[in-house]
């Protein structure tokens, strides 16, 4: 259903019909001229031919300074959604544990690669929270936990998210930080670091408005990233070494305070607008998304909403949430307004019914 909505969208847009799309993480903006101009650059001079399967050494050595690493604990790919399904490829024989409501795509690559998984199931009820005695009992006999925060769909505290990583380490599985929302926490988060048993995933897609351009990047132990450098040899080959000069650029120039301003004024309106029309929601601790409970079959509310030029995410692509919708709140003021006033008005006709 999430794919189908995403594709409704498109093809509307195609047909010249206006889409207020909030059911991708998209950024309103662009990268920087710079970003692009240096993409340019190395086009221009024929920087396109193949090179290290690790990515860039320029890049990758700032990535390593900038978690107080080396370039051999980083390596560079094609987005976060291709190094979650690098790591998932190499380093999950059995089962997975998955922080329920989860981004759509891990169940998805999980089964593509005939695995299983397990779910430790969070509730509004409980404000998100994670319920450690049932963490601990689920973490045994998996392989690899995967610990989105913040913040697709939603964000838990980093103290949980600390006594997590904690009890998997300590169960011998291997954590996978899926962090490509951390940069735009609304909190002061210190850099990550190499850490035994933990591998880091990030992208250039959210926090520097690169979301077109496929880049990201993992970080973690030597033994583990020469393992993902030999899989990018049989699969990727490299990213394209233009992008990946943009990439640094965009690193050098970081602008990702004035984009973390502008995502906490989404959050704090979207916040007080749902619960103004009465919508039961608790307020992210990081930019993009908020997941309403709208108390309606929300396949049903995001098929009526798409007919009406509005695109959102329902519930059930995140976990068993059918009454919930994910929104994606990184829109300029006036498609974010029209776009909730819309889903608002369609709840309200929906609970008469």
């Amino acid at each position: 259903m999430l794919y189908e909505i995403a594709r409704k969208a498109l093809e509307k847009e195609q047909r010249g019909e206006k889409v207020i799309k909030m059911n991708v993480g998209e950024l309103p903006f662009e990268a920087e001229k710079e970003v692009k101009e240096e993409a340019i650059r190395s086009i221009r001079e024929d920087k396109i031919r193949y090179i290290h399967p690790a990515g860039y050494r320029e890049l990758r050595e700032a990535l390593g300074e900038k978690h107080k690493g080396k370039a051999e604990n980083i390596v560079v790919q094609n987005g976060s959604k291709f190094s979650v399904y690098s790591i998932l490829k190499i380093f999950l024989k059995r089962k997975a544990l998955l922080i329920s409501p989860y981004w759509t795509a891990y169940r998805k690559i999980i089964e593509d690669l005939g695995k299983g998984y397990e779910e430790v199931k969070l509730s509004i009820e409980n404000e998100w929270k994670v319920d450690l005695e049932e963490f601990k009992e689920k973490i045994k006999g998996k392989d690899v936990v995967i610990i989105n925060n913040p913040s697709n769909p939603l964000s838990i505290s980093f103290k949980e998210e600390r006594e997590m990583i904690e009890i998997a380490k300590d169960e011998g599985v291997l954590v996978v930080l899926d962090d490509a929302y951390r940069e735009l926490s609304f909190e002061n988060l210190k850099e990550r670091e190499v850490e035994e048993g933990v591998v880091v995933l990030k992208t250039f897609s959210k926090a520097y408005a690169m979301s077109g351009w496929r880049i990201g990047y993992m970080l973690g132990e030597e033994e583990t990233i020469e393992k993902i450098i030999s899989y990018n040899q049989i699969t990727i080959s490299n990213v394209p070494i233009f992008v990946q000069k943009a990439a640094l650029k965009a690193l050098e120039k970081n602008k990702t305070k004035e984009i973390v301003e502008k995502c906490k004024e989404w959050m704090d309106y979207s916040y007080e607008k749902l619960r103004e029309g009465e919508i039961e929601v608790v307020k992210g601790n990081a930019g993009f998304y908020l997941f309403p409970k709208v108390g309606v079959d929300s396949a049903k509310l995001s098929l009526r909403l798409i007919e009406k030029g509005v695109a959102v995410a329902p519930g059930i692509a995140f976990g068993n949430y059918k009454d919930y919708v994910r929104i994606s709140i990184c829109q300029e003021r006036e498609n974010l307004k029209e776009g909730l006033e819309k889903i608002i008005e369609e709840v309200e006709l929906m609970r008469r019914d």
